[in-house]
């Protein structure tokens, strides 16, 4: 963080904010020296880039790797092309659509006699949007990848991506990969970021996504190129209305791209071009409208992050367990009347399970003795999410007495050690890659505080009461999971807890293991393969 950069943040965030973010940011440099210090744990050796090329894949397409081309430095297209003709997947070709107004980009590339490389020089400078999409026009190959023109990809990313491809009985239409960043012309490699699997609600909030994406050619015909209106955010535009179209898109958990930042780039500097994140405010609106789900999104003080106003329409019903008119007399404080919301208050006198088999209303809220909103019209905010039909239970950020995390989504290893995401942050952090500030699918929220579908809960067959926190709270998640609806994590809705949560109940524990072995056996799909999976503190393996 540089003197400039320091002082448009201070500006930007004010004294209190600023002050946290600079130690996320410490706690970011941390991060960044362990992984330079290890780099060999997450890139690959010269061994395991020899075996790749022996490889022969059962489906081997051609990929176009298109990149437009505006007077690029030629040390950095260098680069660029090297990185690419050093793949240990062969069977590619470079697309380079040249916007330049000088020869800069084509004499650059006339130092190459690699025949993989296809060069057009377009007719003007028409914006990235139009810039790209003549290089999709130019491209052969069934499948087309998308690299900036100053960045760079490691030699075994397209190797991994057609791996992903022949992973599966039916061959995906998208495929995303993990990225880092490299710094000016240094060669230093900073800030990796180890995504999710496609978590529908994060990516409705931040194109996470964003390098290195690969797509199928019938993809791109089905839904049409790049639109010139989302220029900054023409690939967040793409990825959205790809989604929205029903691509099945996967992962793959390894840095396969390096994205340069310099002080005038997008990712070193987000105000450079802030034009890009009102586009893609326009971007998820769009989608919001095609998908049926009305909302309003606005950008953040963190460009590049936004938040999701969803619109309520019709007539709710809910009915919350409470413990006692204590608890529940401090909750009516928090929610404003509506008079499209019927909210039923009930005090648990017996099993909760057969209370709510008894609920009547649309949706159930389930609030243990301890657990009080500190967010205003909290039963609104969870209904935001829990409305939709894809939906099973929306869970909050619950913090202890001091303000710091106790739960913000659950995360769980093979031998089933569950634990919180982000334990023991400060609420106000934002956490790795902005996931403790984001809502999100998550694979387990605490019942601490949650809504329910109230169909979906019956359907799932309840919650088992048998298990002790955080079993019973993770089994019902997983059970709505299994049944195919979406576990959400609403961050923007706390609530305060008088008591530590206490994560270790070895019966518990025994029990869950022997009825979810399967399950366990698997990756969280909403965290990383890189990240030490016994915590939720997303620590690089």
């Amino acid at each position: 963080m540089n003197l400039k950069n320091g002082i448009d943040l201070f500006k930007q965030y004010g004294l209190h904010d600023f002050t946290l973010r600079f130690m996320e940011w410490f706690d970011t440099k941390k991060r960044d020296r362990y992984y330079q210090n290890n780099i060999e744990k997450f890139l690959p050796g010269e061994d395991e880039l020899n075996e790749q090329r022996k490889v022969k894949f059962e489906y081997a397409p051609l990929v176009s790797i298109v990149v437009p081309a505006y007077e690029t430095a030629p040390v950095f297209l260098r680069q660029l092309v090297d990185s690419v003709l050093e793949q240990t997947y062969s069977n590619l070709e470079l697309c380079i659509a040249d916007g330049s107004n000088t020869t800069i980009v084509k004499d650059t590339l006339n130092e190459y006699k690699d025949e993989r490389i296809s060069y057009i020089k377009l007719s003007k400078n028409d914006g990235i949007s139009n810039n790209t999409n003549e290089g999709f026009d130019n491209a052969k190959g069934e499948y087309i990848a998308l690299l900036d023109h100053d960045d760079l990809l490691t030699p075994n990313a397209l190797y991994e991506m057609v791996k992903e491809l022949n992973a599966h009985d039916k061959i995906p239409d998208m495929v995303y990969s993990d990225e880092d960043k490299i710094v000016a012309d240094t060669g230093k490699l900073i800030n990796p970021a180890f995504k999710p699997d496609l978590n529908e609600e994060f990516l409705r909030h931040t194109n996470y996504i964003c390098h290195f994406l690969m797509f199928s050619r019938e993809l791109l015909d089905k839904v049409g190129g790049l639109n010139q209106e989302f220029d900054g955010a023409q690939d967040f535009e793409f990825v959205l209305r790809c989604n929205g179209a029903g691509a099945d898109i996967k992962h793959v958990p390894k840095i396969l791209y390096h994205w340069r930042i310099h002080p005038d780039s997008t990712a070193a500097n987000p105000n450079s071009k802030l034009y890009a994140f009102e586009n893609g405010n326009k971007a998820i609106k769009k989608y919001l409208t095609e998908i049926g789900e009305d909302g309003t999104p606005a950008l953040t003080k963190d460009l590049g992050f936004y938040k999701i106003d969803y619109d309520l329409k019709g007539d709710y019903s809910v009915t919350v367990l409470a413990n006692d008119e204590k608890q529940i007399n401090e909750m009516k404080k928090k929610q404003r009347e509506m008079s499209n919301l019927h909210i039923e208050y009930k005090v648990v006198k017996g099993q909760l399970s057969k209370e709510m088999e008894a609920v009547k209303t649309e949706y159930v809220v389930v609030a243990d003795n301890d657990a009080i909103p500190m967010t205003d019209n909290w039963v609104e905010e969870l209904l935001k999410y829990c409305q939709w039909k894809h939906v099973g239970i929306t869970g909050v950020k619950c913090l202890n007495k001091n303000k710091k995390i106790e739960s913000c989504g659950l995360n769980y290893d093979s031998n089933a050690t569950v634990s919180s995401l982000f334990y023991h942050l400060p609420s106000i952090f934002r956490g790795y890659c902005h996931r403790a500030d984001g809502p999100q699918n998550v694979m387990g929220v605490s019942l601490k505080l949650v809504m329910f579908r109230t169909n979906v809960i019956k359907e799932v067959g309840g919650i088992n009461e048998k298990f002790s926190f955080p079993y019973r709270d993770l089994d019902v998640c997983f059970k709505i999971d299994e049944a195919g609806y979406d576990v959400i994590l609403n961050t923007d809705v706390h609530v305060k807890l008088a008591d530590n949560l206490n994560y270790n109940d070895e019966k518990s524990q025994k029990e869950f293991k022997k009825v979810w072995e399967d399950k366990l056996k698997k990756e969280n799909k909403y965290y990383n393969a890189n990240l030490v999976q016994s915590n939720g503190k997303f620590m690089f393996k």
